[in-house]
């Protein structure tokens, strides 16, 4: 509960702050919080898909399937005791 106090009086701060500011900074500071949110979201993409080890592909997935499968090779010879 104590967090969100804090948020909150954090976010009352800022608020009277930016209160005092111009027109014209006003609108400013909301163009560039607007291009953060959009460069955030764009990395969270592309680190997402560096986690996950995404790839692009022609392929479908039926085909990967068929090509893995049929690439794999068996080599295991049981010994008779």
């Amino acid at each position: 509960m104590k967090n969100i106090k804090t948020k909150n009086t954090v976010k009352n701060k800022n608020y009277k702050l930016l209160m005092n500011l111009g027109d014209e900074e006003k609108l400013e500071l909301i163009s560039l919080l607007a291009d953060s949110l959009k460069k955030y979201n764009n990395d969270k993409k592309q680190i997402l898909n560096k986690t996950f080890g995404a790839f692009l592909s022609s392929k479908s997935s039926n085909e990967l399937i068929k090509s893995s499968r049929k690439s794999r090779t068996f080599t295991r010879n049981v010994e008779a005791f």
